[in-house]
Order: C-alpha cells, then structure tokens, then sequence
C-alpha cells in the first residue's frame, strides 16, 4: 500500500486539509497527502480525486 497520494479537489470545490481546516485542497494543482483514514474516506466518497 502506497503511504502517499497525490490528489486534487473536483472541479469547482475544495476540501480542508487534515489538521489545518483554514487551509485548502483545491482543483488548481495537486497535492500529495498521507495515506491517513482521512484522505481514503474523502477519496471514497468522492470529495477528493487521485491524480496519477
């Protein structure tokens, strides 16, 4: 299992970073994140896209 992925927000939206709510993922460039509980659920439920 990769511990990092590199993700975006879709198009037009923007999701919080984990321990930094005031700070944002948006669609603009991608991010690479932790692997954590946090970023999987957002993947799975579709308020974050992984980029390859």
């Amino acid at each position: 299992m990769k511990t990092k992925k590199k993700v975006t927000a879709p198009p037009g939206a923007r999701f919080p970073l984990e321990g930094a709510p005031r700070r944002y993922i948006t669609d603009a460039k991608p991010v690479e994140v932790q692997a954590s509980p946090y970023y999987l659920r957002a993947l799975a439920d579709g308020d974050l896209v992984e980029v390859e």
